[in-house]
């Protein structure tokens, strides 16, 4: 099995304040893996620096093979990200929410309105395709997120704080997303 993500000994200090210290780890392709930690850990650092949001002080990091600080674009391509804030338009519909995303993100838009609609049928979304996102539950919301991170058909969906602000039928769903996810061969 081919390794997804690698840190080799990184290492991430904002001013006087180590947020990652000297950490390591490798993701094989297809794994589901958990970076858990107390509040102020460095788990969001540790997402920046693997998608090249941040800069690591010290140490390798590689995302299917390419530096995300030097190779950003390819790395970005690779990844879909689910933010620990959803941040998505509440003023948008879905729809219209994923093709400002598509419109900003992805490379090819040809098969777009195929890739939007197959996904918020995926996420239980399409009853509700024409609504305002405002009006949606704050695990509709989440759904909605993980259906922008899935649009350009990442090989790696990174998860911040994936369940907050969603209810218990809303985490057993998203955790059915995550296996689907996971039988597909994506990490």
């Amino acid at each position: 099995m081919e390794v997804a993500v690698e840190l080799q000994n990184v290492t991430r200090r904002f001013k006087k304040m180590t947020a990652v210290d000297n950490l390591s780890f490798s993701v094989q392709s297809g794994e589901v893996f958990g970076l858990l930690g107390p509040n102020g850990a460095g788990k969001t650092t540790t997402i920046n620096l693997i998608i090249g949001m941040l800069r690591r002080d010290e140490g390798n990091i590689l995302v299917q093979g390419f530096d995300p600080q030097s190779q950003a674009k390819q790395v970005r391509r690779s990844i879909g990200l689910v933010p620990q804030e959803t941040n998505v338009y509440g003023d948008l519909n879905p729809i219209d929410n994923l093709q400002h995303h598509a419109a900003l993100y992805c490379d090819d838009l040809s098969d777009i309105q195929m890739r939007i609609e197959e996904l918020l049928h995926l996420m239980e979304l399409w009853e509700r395709r024409k609504d305002p996102v405002r009006t949606f539950s704050g695990g509709m919301k989440r759904r909605l997120t993980l259906a922008r991170a899935m649009l350009h058909d990442p090989k790696i969906i990174l998860f911040d704080e994936p369940t907050t602000g969603v209810d218990v039928h809303g985490r057993h769903t998203l955790w059915s997303h995550i296996e689907d996810l996971k039988s597909q061969g994506i990490t």
